[in-house]
């Protein structure tokens, strides 16, 4: 029984690679960017679980892909490739207020 409780109780990882490029011109890094960032989380031992891929600026507060995983709260780790990759401004915030973990890989 304790078992059962035991196991129960710990939520699952789910692991999100969120990669971000600002124009169509740079669509083709936008493919090495997630190849790279599921790279590292697979040398970490983390399972990916969804890779999400944006062609926006950095500077606009309303992407809607970055908006949904942030609004669904699924996941337990974010992992992006350079803070600016995320949001210009403002990550301290989403760190403050999102309850699982942000991950910057450089």
């Amino acid at each position: 029984m304790v078992k059962e409780i035991a196991e129960s109780s710990v939520k699952s990882e789910w692991v999100t690679v969120y990669a971000r490029v600002s124009s169509s011109e740079y669509r083709d890094n936008l493919d090495s960017q997630a190849t790279r960032l599921v790279d590292f989380c697979n040398a970490k031992g983390w399972s990916v679980r969804e890779v999400i891929k944006e062609c926006a600026s950095g500077l606009n507060d309303k992407r809607p892909k970055l908006q949904k995983i942030l609004s669904e709260r699924k996941a337990t780790k974010i992992v992006c490739e350079h803070s600016d990759r995320l949001t210009r401004f403002g990550l301290n915030y989403i760190k403050l207020l999102y309850p699982g973990e942000i991950v910057i890989v450089n």
